[in-house]
């Protein structure tokens, strides 16, 4: 038979309290999930620090997104489908020239354990609508395509669309720990190599 001291009132249930739920919670650590919304969220704001760093270093591009629609997973596939909505704007000396881009792209999201980041790599192009009132005459459809598929290729190969909050217990749980990242239909799960 164990002997317990007999503490302060209190004290001595509260800390076994404690100290059990701590016990359990590295014990076992529960999947974490992003799902499509957060990506959105986090792609947009990604997008829109990007685009005011370029603005002030006094590039003439700036690159907007109206609507940003992420699908996780589609059809089981290992891989991302991005529906966006913006604008790519060439900002000549006394003049802006709007060019409002729809792309339909597919790309495959890879974690990066030393960076606790997701990045989006590899974006193919699935199909695009560009529409340039000032440039029609122009015919720069496929040009403006590829330069806002170069301008976004570029961009997140660099910048994460997602990183680990490590001040968040259990995203710092799993940021800490060996974990694989899956993707599954709506969500990106990251659960511990044996799970």
């Amino acid at each position: 038979m164990i002997k317990v001291k007999k503490l302060a009132p209190g004290v001595h249930a509260s800390s076994m309290l404690a100290l059990l739920t701590l016990i359990a919670g590295c014990a076992s650590v529960s999947p974490f999930s992003i799902d499509e919304r957060m990506l959105e969220s986090h792609l947009r704001r990604v997008v829109a620090e990007y685009d005011r760093q370029q603005l002030e270093q006094g590039s003439p591009l700036a690159l907007s997104l109206n609507e940003v629609d992420v699908e996780i997973g589609p059809e089981g596939r290992n891989v991302l489908k991005l529906k966006l909505d913006g604008e790519l704007s060439v900002n000549a000396v006394l003049i802006s020239i709007p060019v409002r881009l729809k792309l339909s792209l597919e790309s495959v999201p890879v974690y990066v354990k030393q960076e606790n980041a997701i990045y989006i790599r590899r974006l193919k192009l699935l199909d695009s609508a560009v529409e340039a009132p000032a440039l029609d005459s122009l015919n720069l459809d496929k040009t403006a395509t590829q330069n806002a598929v170069g301008i976004l290729s570029a961009l997140l190969e660099r910048i994460p669309v997602y990183r680990l909050n490590e001040l968040n217990f259990s995203e710092a749980m799993i940021a800490s720990s060996p974990l694989t990242m899956k993707i599954t239909p709506g969500r990106l799960v990251f659960a511990l190599d044996s799970q």
